[in-house]
């Protein structure tokens, strides 16, 4: 993966955060979130493989909100270094 520049660094910072305060984007996280819990609580509590699945993709869920989240943090340390 090529490095950013700084002002990449920013850039990406904020749309990063523009993504994470879109009411819509929240709802539908919370939504699949929901929506996958509820699976899980349906699911027999023999079916490990479905089980293992919705786990799974309840980590990834969280990954993508994770890496979003790192992304306006490493812009706001970007932002601080250039002020200096």
């Amino acid at each position: 993966m090529t490095a950013l520049t700084s002002q990449q660094t920013i850039d990406r910072a904020h749309r990063a955060s523009e993504i994470l305060d879109n009411p819509t984007l929240q709802k539908a996280f919370e939504g699949v979130r929901q929506a996958m819990l509820e699976r899980i609580e349906a699911t027999n509590i023999g079916d490990r493989d479905t089980q293992h699945e919705l786990a799974l993709s309840l980590q990834i869920l969280k990954s993508v909100r994770r890496m979003l989240e790192n992304w306006v943090r490493d812009g706001q340390v970007e932002k601080h270094r250039n002020a200096k």
